[in-house]
């Protein structure tokens, strides 16, 4: 598992049999939620403290999703489940 600067782990999931469009409308929903997002199927997402690395791999429909930062009072599993609700939401 590949560690932040700081030391401290990156937590990590991969969601594979993602497509390109189910990609598509994952980004469409977090552009809603309003973070822009870069062009691109590698970037960093910012928000209210949170820092997720994403990265979509076309070839293996693999989306890779790690929480490189957080504050210490938001558990992984808030995290998750937020990122999960806007998959399914972005799913077709």
């Amino acid at each position: 598992m590949p560690d932040t600067p700081a030391g401290t782990p990156v937590n990590c999931r991969e969601f594979t049999g993602i497509s390109r469009d189910a990609v598509n409308k994952f980004r469409e929903q977090v552009e809603k939620a309003g973070q822009p997002l870069p062009p691109g199927d590698s970037y960093t997402i910012e928000r209210s403290g949170v820092k997720l690395s994403v990265d979509y791999t076309e070839v293996s429909e693999t989306l890779r999703l790690c929480i490189v930062e957080k504050p210490g009072f938001i558990p992984d599993s808030m995290v998750w489940s937020i990122v999960e609700d806007q998959m399914r939401r972005g799913a077709p």
